[in-house]
């Protein structure tokens, strides 16, 4: 019973962190020995794509952004990379196609928030 409370915990935690990109002290401290599980954060953000088509869903590609920018494309995606080449500069550097949305999901995550983010350790494992 513990480990499935753990378990939903967690999902809460990733949806609060695919969501804001931040977890509160509280939040960190409720991390299972202090990392977030990247799995339940790719199972986060393939909810927002279900929900809005884009991730982050407020981000939209005619825009200017630093980062990468998920478009949901039927049961696949793409993701815009785009990067600050000056002072709010930007330019689109890459383009990537998925067949599944989980592939490029993965992808992103781990390329956007690697093994740590905002303090926050992640285990992609």
């Amino acid at each position: 019973m513990l480990l499935m409370i753990k378990q939903t915990d967690q999902t809460h935690l990733a949806q609060k962190f695919a969501l804001n990109w931040h977890l509160d002290v509280n939040d960190r401290q409720e991390l299972y020995d202090g990392v977030l599980n990247g799995k339940l954060v790719c199972e986060e953000i393939i909810k927002i794509l279900d929900e809005n088509g884009w991730y982050p869903a407020a981000w939209k590609l005619d825009r200017d952004f630093d980062g990468g920018l998920i478009q949901k494309m039927g049961s696949g995606c793409k993701i815009h990379w785009k990067a600050e080449i000056g002072v709010m500069r930007y330019v689109l550097v890459e383009v990537e196609d998925f067949e599944s949305i989980e592939d490029g999901v993965s992808l992103f995550a781990k390329r956007f928030f690697g093994n740590e983010f905002d303090d926050i350790k992640i285990d992609w494992s």
